[in-house]
């Protein structure tokens, strides 16, 4: 079982930069290989020298990692708001804000974004 799984986050990564993907998917290998042998945490050497890349590539894919999972745990946050904002919205639609309409409406898939936007 893998500890660090960066393919499962492709879809969060630059789906045009391919090489991009291909080193976080080497480097996960390299972690997973490593402390499976080594049963430790490895350093960013040993991660470098196992997935054939420099350490400034790890150092650079550790620290964006880190970056997208606070991302994800601030999205976490905001997600537990969604029904008080949507709550909002509709209560906002149901007393004749035209705004507010064309938004709910957008939302729920009635109206397309050109014209909510009008």
């Amino acid at each position: 079982m893998d500890l660090i799984n960066f393919e499962e986050l492709g879809f969060l990564l630059d789906e045009k930069n391919q090489t991009w993907q291909n080193n976080q998917i080497e480097i996960s290998k390299a972690i997973n290989k490593l402390v499976r042998d080594n049963e430790r945490l490895p350093t960013q050497i040993e991660i470098a020298k196992e997935a054939g890349v420099d350490r400034r590539t790890v150092y650079v894919h550790l620290k964006e990692f880190k970056r997208l999972k606070r991302m994800a745990e601030d999205l976490e946050q905001y997600e537990v708001m969604a029904p008080n904002v949507f709550g909002k919205l509709l209560e906002l639609a149901m007393d004749g804000d035209t705004k507010a309409i064309r938004l709910w409406l957008f939302i729920m898939g009635f109206m397309d974004k050109k014209k909510a936007e009008e």
